[in-house]
């Protein structure tokens, strides 16, 4: 049986590829081979497949890098085609894990590619990126496996802080499941408590020097922010944040509305709510349009590969921190 899994490289598509070979949480299941499509070959793959498991039972095969393994090798979707058809008589089975960002227009063609193996009778899935709702479900369900309660407004606190992205949830989850000892319940209270990191302050400290236009300020916190080894995507989220904020404040200053209503709209506090007004009413739309292209564009280099990922950040910091005027 071939199953494809294709989305982000993140806990879940991992977590989906185990459960469909049936596969349990540890690594010790001897009928399972990894293989790395950016490390391998199209005749590694089927000789592992093809191996006799000394067990008796039915060999599994975990696949990641499956994109990689298409690009260098034009024969492997039709022998992946092949093997699909197949069905249970194919000699194992097969998880092909290929990572690509589903919401990327140029990853059109490879999802299409993969998806194509559907009509030859393997299981294709998309997991696509989690939203905040789905991201607080999955932040408990990662906590209740390690035998650990996170309630409904620490969950929630919990993707407000991190962001949705799946792949830092996990990490901080394991964090908090230590920090409580691995029993009991999370509350909101515990999750700002184990996130009062330096890093966590310094994130803080970024943002509002992006948002308040102080360029070589905000260059230095990113650089100390890198120097702590922040992960990259959360810096970005960060941004996001700032951004859709700001966009709030500018639709509410053009329907006449005060700086109580930024503030309420928005989600800030009143000092903080006086200055995003202020930045609302000097950016133009054409130039917040700009700034979210700017994030954009740099949310899908960070995502590709051999990208220069410091560099970006940097980039985009003095583009967005620097004043209209200036630049």
């Amino acid at each position: 049986m071939l199953f494809v899994f294709l989305g982000a490289r993140e806990p879940r598509i991992h977590d989906e590829a185990r459960i469909a070979l049936g596969l349990g949480d540890t690594d010790d299941d001897l009928s399972l081979t990894r293989l790395d499509g950016t490390e391998t070959s199209l005749v590694d793959v089927a000789h592992a497949c093809g191996a006799i498991d000394m067990f008796g039972g039915r060999r599994k095969v975990l696949l990641t890098n499956a994109q990689a393994l298409v690009t260098s090798d034009k024969k492997v979707l039709p022998w992946l085609a092949e093997f699909a058809g197949a069905g249970s008589a194919a000699p194992c089975d097969l998880a092909a894990l290929a990572y690509v960002d589903l919401g990327d227009r140029r990853s059109g063609s490879r999802v299409k590619a993969f998806s194509k193996l559907e009509d030859a009778g393997a299981q294709v899935r998309q997991v696509r990126p989690l939203d905040e709702r789905r991201a607080a479900q999955f932040a408990r369900r990662l906590a209740q496996r390690q035998g650990v309660r996170l309630d409904d407004a620490a969950a929630e606190r919990l993707v407000e802080i991190v962001t949705p992205d799946a792949g830092l949830l996990a990490r901080e989850v394991d964090k908090l499941a230590a920090y409580a000892g691995f029993t009991g319940t999370l509350t909101m209270d515990d999750v700002d408590a184990a996130s009062a990191t330096i890093g966590e302050h310094r994130r803080w400290d970024y943002i509002n020097a992006v948002s308040a236009q102080q360029p070589r300020r905000a260059l230095g916190v990113l650089h100390d922010l890198l120097g702590l080894r922040a992960p990259k995507q959360m810096i970005l989220a960060d941004i996001g944040t700032a951004m859709r904020r700001l966009a709030t404040a500018k639709a509410v200053d053009d329907t006449g509305g005060d700086t109580k209503d930024v503030g309420r709209r928005a989600g800030v506090p009143p000092f903080r709510a006086r200055e995003l007004h202020t930045q609302a009413r000097r950016t133009s739309p054409r130039l917040l349009e700009r700034m979210y292209g700017e994030v954009v564009r740099t949310d899908r280099a960070l995502k590709s590969t051999g990208s220069e990922e410091d560099a970006l950040l940097e980039i985009l910091t003095a583009r967005l921190a620097t004043p209209p005027g200036r630049r």
